[in-house]
């Protein structure tokens, strides 16, 4: 594993972009994701997202008709319930509107950066160049693992 590599954390949180490439298999990224996912098991640390993301990973299955990739959304989400999934609500959308305001991020970014903040995660895992490290969150790209 690479020495860079944050297993440290004890909370980590995945957006849609890290979820999707390592269920429809990326064949790039899903080896690095596979990676951080493990050196994060091996240290019991929390792996978190919000509803967001979950409903944006359905979105690409049913866009492209495809039961399989619904399959692997559900058995990761529901029945192994790999995720602790954060709900949205109407004071949390807010305030990710203020925070993707004042750092430059679309609205749906700064939701999943803000529920990342909400739920203490000391990483945030993306391969969205637009995110940087800030409120406590230490902002992994999946290139760079």
């Amino acid at each position: 594993m690479n020495e860079k590599l944050p297993v440290e954390a004890s909370r980590a949180y995945f957006d849609a972009n890290s979820v999707i490439y390592f269920i429809e298999a990326n064949p790039v990224l899903q080896a690095k994701i596979s990676k951080l996912w493990f050196g994060l098991i091996m240290r019991n640390a929390s792996f978190v997202t919000s509803e967001v993301c979950i409903a944006e990973c359905f979105y690409g299955a049913f866009k492209r008709q495809s039961q399989v990739l619904e399959k692997g959304y559900e058995r990761l989400f529901f029945e192994d319930k790999t995720f602790d999934i954060h709900p949205l609500d109407l004071e949390t959308l807010i305030e990710s509107a203020r925070l993707g305001a004042g750092l430059g991020l679309k609205l749906i970014d700064a939701v999943h950066f803000r529920a990342a903040v909400i739920t203490q995660c000391e990483i945030f895992v993306t391969n969205d160049r637009r995110f940087r490290s800030s409120h406590g969150v230490r902002v992994i790209q999946i290139d760079e693992l």
